[in-house]
C-alpha cells in the first residue's frame, strides 16, 4: 500500500516538473483558449470547467489539457485503489 502511494507521489512530481514551461490556461479568455486550441493536437487541447473545490463554496474556473485531466484522474484512482487496498472489510458482504 505504502508502495503505490509512493509510486503516486513521485508521478505527480514527476508531471508538475515537465510542466514548468507551460501556459497559465486559467488566465486566458474563451476566445484565446480556442485560437490556442486551433493550433495544437487532440490531448494538448485545454478545456475550461467552472466547478467548486472541496472545502469551498465558491465555484471557479478549472482549465486544464485532456491530457492532464486524465493524469488527475489516473492519480486520483491510484490513491482510492491503495486506500481500499487495505480494507477491513466492514462494508463487505
Amino acid at each position: 500500500m505504502l508502495k503505490l502511494i509512493v509510486l503516486a507521489a513521485v508521478a505527480g512530481l514527476a508531471t508538475t516538473a515537465c510542466n514548468t514551461s507551460k501556459l497559465y490556461y486559467n488566465r486566458l479568455s474563451d476566445e484565446q483558449i480556442g485560437q490556442y486550441n486551433s493550433t495544437v493536437g487532440t490531448w494538448d487541447r485545454v478545456y475550461c470547467v467552472s466547478e467548486v473545490r472541496v472545502g469551498s463554496h465558491i465555484r471557479k474556473r478549472h482549465c486544464a489539457t485532456i491530457l492532464e485531466m486524465q493524469g488527475q484522474g489516473d492519480r486520483s484512482a491510484a490513491i482510492i485503489n491503495a486506500l481500499n487496498y487495505g480494507s477491513s472489510g466492514i462494508f463487505e458482504q
